[in-house]
């Protein structure tokens, strides 16, 4: 009888553990899925995208007629981020699927695909899962625009630094050093890149100097946020 009361402790315990990553909680998943979970939470911090992958198709066929909770979809799309160099095409692919499933994906979800699309460089993805965020009724937070943020420095473009930080601004959100640190170095590695060279010396300089002019700009912003306000 003590036997028979430990296992069903351990059965019910084991239940519990994979409830967050199950789709309907009052049918816990068998105890078959517990080592995919393991596997996939595994990967997802160590950047193995394919292991990550895998496990999430496993899951997918093993939960039929459900699908896993999309915490599941939230750890294959993090190891895609923690990819070195970042999967954001296959990031924007769990994407899809997941609304392909019926799977709304969260702001969570989101952040992740923003982040692999930021450590690749890739500034128009970014943007373009900021407006679908919109679109969709998930409003993107600080952690959204920063990572978005850091694309724009990694690809240089200071025009869409500044744009971000415009649409925070309406959004009511307020930037942090993070987000002023990466927008002045890409006004500044954009000012670099468009005095280097262009389709004409006239039209480089100018490019420059606006891109300058931002940097002085968000310096000055930056600097006046982080006065203390008077009583």
């Amino acid at each position: 009888m003590a036997r028979m009361i430990t296992a069903i402790v351990l059965v019910s315990s084991a239940a519990h553990a994979l409830r967050p990553f199950w789709s309907n909680p009052r049918h816990p998943p068998p105890l078959a899925t517990a080592s995919k979970v393991d596997t996939l939470a595994s990967a997802a911090k160590s950047g193995q995208w394919e292991i990550a992958i895998s496990e999430l198709d496993a899951l997918c066929e093993a939960s039929a007629p459900r699908w896993p909770h999309p915490r599941s979809f939230d750890q294959a799309i993090l190891a895609c981020a923690r990819a070195r160099p970042a999967r954001w095409r296959e990031a924007l692919g769990l994407i899809e699927r997941m609304r392909e499933l019926g799977l709304l994906p969260r702001l969570h979800a989101y952040n992740i695909a923003i982040s692999a699309c930021g450590r690749a460089g890739e500034a128009a993805r970014c943007l373009e899962l900021l407006r679908e965020m919109k679109a969709r009724g998930v409003p993107p937070d600080l952690v959204s625009f920063n990572s978005a943020l850091g694309a724009a420095r990694q690809a240089s473009d200071w025009e869409s630094s500044v744009r971000l930080l415009t649409q925070m601004a309406d959004r009511g959100i307020a930037p942090d050093a993070t987000s002023y640190g990466c927008a002045v170095s890409a006004c500044r590695r954009g000012a670099t890149r468009a005095a280097s060279g262009g389709s004409s010396k006239s039209a480089s300089l100018r490019q420059a100097a606006a891109a300058a002019d931002a940097a002085v700009r968000l310096v000055l912003e930056a600097a006046a946020a982080s006065e203390p306000t008077s009583e």
